[in-house]
């Protein structure tokens, strides 16, 4: 809903940004919390979620990236004939980021039906994944190829920090229920 600045699409945006992408923007509400947290530095390609400027780049991008489904893109309810005309015409390319990496949920669920290939997912969508298996996942079940995943590893933890006193590292990474039983 365009309220966080986090995960792997902030990082990759400062990166963008970083490396002298001139036409890379970020969505996020102007009453999000996380504005505060973005550096004076990335803050000229900004663009406030459900204002004129936030539709008009939708309808005007080659590209999506994001950490939610094509679908979700502009709003997470569309109704419009216009949009729905944009994201069926498929004439962009999109990276799925999923939600930092390791979010999904298992791809025969049936509420992850969208997530399989050429349907509300692209046919030359791009998936970031953060492992081999994960791959074999969107491969069996989801019915992509691997040329069609980025296989990153874990996001690193570029904003953490470690306090003086801090004798410990703790990761958790997301829950994914149907590996709870593979054996690797």
């Amino acid at each position: 809903e365009c309220n966080k600045y986090e995960e792997s699409a902030s990082m990759l945006y400062e990166k963008l940004i970083d490396n002298g992408y001139k036409n890379v923007y970020f969505v996020i509400n102007k009453e999000s919390k996380h504005v505060q947290f973005i550096k004076n530095k990335y803050k000229n390609n900004i663009i406030w979620a459900h204002t004129f400027k936030h539709y008009l780049n939708f309808f005007r991008c080659r590209k999506f990236i994001g950490t939610e489904t094509v679908m979700h893109v502009l709003e997470l309810r569309v109704a419009n004939t216009f949009v729905t005309k944009k994201l069926e015409a498929q004439k962009f390319k999109f990276v799925f980021l999923q939600h930092g990496v390791m979010y999904m949920v298992s791809l025969d669920a049936k509420t992850r039906i969208f997530f399989v290939k050429g349907k509300a997912m692209p046919k030359d969508a791009k998936i970031v994944v953060s492992s081999k298996v994960e791959a074999d996942h969107f491969v069996e079940l989801g019915g992509f190829n691997y040329e069609d995943l980025y296989i990153t590893g874990l996001p690193f933890y570029d904003r953490t920090i470690k306090k003086e006193n801090a004798d410990k590292i703790t990761i958790m990474p997301t829950w994914r229920p149907w590996d709870y039983n593979t054996l690797i």
